[in-house]
């Protein structure tokens, strides 16, 4: 795998930043698509939704993200923080696959916003409250790591 110049995790760390600040300043922080509040409200009082007779919405596809978002909650006190934690996730996706195209497949920097493009559904992602966007880093990391076999130096 090439080996460039520069440090990378610090450069992973500005991608993370510019793309986290980018899509906090776009999100929605109130909740405009059902999937999201049908989430969100559960998670608010999570042990307690366990005690109604109704399900709550997909939990079982996603217990992670429901008891992240739980805590977020617990930690802040507000609802904003379960919101701001597509934001995170995107972006730290995003800075992830920095990694994985500038140091593992050798792409240049200034291809990488244009590639990204490609895919507005990454962007997309992390402007509500979506379970995927906390999945998204791992499913980066995941390629990340294919890649980084011996030697390969991303630190």
């Amino acid at each position: 795998m090439p080996s460039r110049s520069g440090q990378p995790l610090l450069e992973a760390a500005m991608v993370f930043l510019i793309a986290f600040a980018m899509l906090s300043f776009f999100a929605d922080g109130n909740g405009y698509e059902g999937d999201d509040l049908n989430s969100v409200i559960p998670m608010l009082h999570l042990p307690l939704a366990f005690q109604v007779p109704e399900d709550i919405y997909k939990y079982d596809w996603q217990p992670l993200a429901y008891w992240t978002g739980h805590a977020a909650y617990r930690l802040t006190g507000t609802i904003a923080a379960i919101f701001t934690l597509s934001q995170i996730g995107i972006a730290a996706g995003i800075a992830l696959l920095w990694l994985v195209m500038t140091r593992g497949v050798g792409v240049s920097g200034w291809m990488f916003v244009p590639i990204v493009m490609m895919f507005p559904e990454i962007i997309y992602t992390g402007l509500y409250y979506n379970a995927t966007a906390l999945g998204f880093p791992f499913a980066v990391l995941a390629v990340l790591l294919a890649f980084a076999g011996p030697g390969w130096g991303w630190a």
